[in-house]
């Protein structure tokens, strides 16, 4: 997948945006406050309305950004459903590819691969499947050397597959899923597949 250059356009990715300006309102208030422009029961009432209005619209912004990460990694994943605007698969696909993007999914292998060699324990986590895991230790590592390396290039979709892997309650990666073994081996076959194909 060619990633276009993206025009700096707002998309909804950037969950804090609504709540920009309330956070102005906010300070405006206080000013007003602190140089006695405004009365003091005035100022504390803006200031409780802004900072509420403020922390609802960050709440909204960022459960759309994830709904709109899921649609978009959907899409560059090749998993066509409801048409995504180009712009938003654009700013998404910088996002997957990003060096701290690829570096918290090569953290997120490694923290499913430590899990794996402990115990059982009662966690609010999905358990994961020690054997599954365990089975495809070498790919593992593989996977998570070529997301640390920046000399390594990645496509959007090898990532958003990597993505999907370690989020998905139902991926091979954990548990719940039935012959994690061979459908993890057939998932790291997918993405391994995507790393020697490249960007």
């Amino acid at each position: 997948m060619q990633i276009r250059h993206h025009t700096g356009s707002p998309t909804g990715l950037e969950w804090y945006r609504p709540s920009l300006a309330y956070a102005a309102i906010f300070l405006v208030a206080l000013a007003g406050g602190a140089a006695r422009v405004l009365p003091h029961r005035l100022t504390l009432m803006v200031l409780a309305v802004a900072a509420l209005a403020g922390l609802a619209a960050a709440a909204y912004g960022y459960a759309r950004a994830l709904v709109l990460r899921e649609q978009a990694d959907r899409w560059i994943r090749g998993d066509r459903g409801r048409a995504v605007p180009p712009e938003l698969v654009t700013e998404r696909a910088h996002e997957l590819v990003s060096a701290r993007h690829r570096h918290g999914l090569a953290l997120g292998v490694r923290r499913i691969m430590n899990d794996a060699g402990k115990p059982p324990m009662l966690s609010a986590r999905v358990p994961v499947n020690a054997i599954a895991v365990s089975r495809e230790h070498e790919a593992l590592e593989q996977l998570m050397g070529a997301l640390d390396d920046r000399g390594t290039d990645l496509s959007p979709r090898c990532v958003a597959l990597v993505e999907s892997l370690l989020t998905d309650p139902a991926s091979p990666l954990f548990a719940s899923s039935r012959d994690g073994s061979r459908l993890l081996a057939e998932r790291l076959g997918q993405i391994h597949y995507e790393l020697e194909r490249g960007a």
